[in-house]
């Protein structure tokens, strides 16, 4: 559909095209306008829980429009890159996270809004089960820092740490993450301290 310059989106009444010349429009944008901003492919789920809707998604101001391929979610944040969405995925201090996308930042009991955001992490309700109300925020882990250095095998990352002091200490910073493709069914990945060695358990795996 895409590919004869046309535009592709579901529609709800029996008989209705879903690849026409035209647009799309809603109360606030046209799909053509938002695919030319935001690509398929760099397209962040908005809604990743299921039972998404046009309504549903639109509520959490996030824009909803069909993909011309299986794969892009249908309702999506309206920006390219880190998502920091407010309290439309959730109630509480700003910077809350998609129920999926949390890492829970105080897995002891007894956590609290005042005891969570001591920590430097954000506090907000949820009514999925098993989702952590105190999370990490989205900015919290590490970065690659440059381009990744080829190996005859794979790829050497440099990774640095962002989103404000350490919360258990000890942190590495920076840290390496190598990645290298040692068959046609087996992949390697280590993390580790490229500025301090520590005994490894030697192994010596055939490739």
């Amino acid at each position: 559909c895409a590919a004869r310059g046309c535009v592709w989106c579901a529609a709800t009444t029996p008989g209705t095209p879903w690849c026409f010349r035209g647009t799309i429009t809603t109360d606030q944008y046209t799909c053509s306008e938002v695919n030319s901003r935001i690509p398929e492919a760099q397209r962040i789920d908005c809604h990743p829980e299921l039972g998404a809707s046009q309504a549903s998604c639109e509520a959490r101001g996030c824009y909803w429009c069909a993909s011309s391929y299986e794969g892009p979610p249908w309702c999506f944040y309206n920006q390219v890159g880190p998502v920091n969405p407010g309290p439309g995925t959730g109630t509480g201090t700003p910077g809350c996270a998609a129920d999926a996308h949390r890492i829970d930042c105080y897995p002891s009991e007894g956590a609290t809004q005042s005891s969570c955001e001591a920590r430097g992490c954000s506090w907000c309700e949820s009514s999925g089960d098993k989702t952590p109300w105190c999370h990490f925020p989205a900015d919290r882990g590490y970065k690659v820092v440059g381009s990744p250095t080829d190996l005859s095998n794979g790829y050497l990352f440099s990774l640095q740490r962002s989103g404000g002091s350490a919360i258990f200490g000890g942190e590495v910073d920076p840290l390496a993450f190598r990645v290298e493709f040692e068959s046609d069914y087996r992949i390697h990945f280590k993390f580790y301290d490229p500025n301090n060695n520590r005994f490894e358990v030697p192994l010596d795996i055939a490739t």
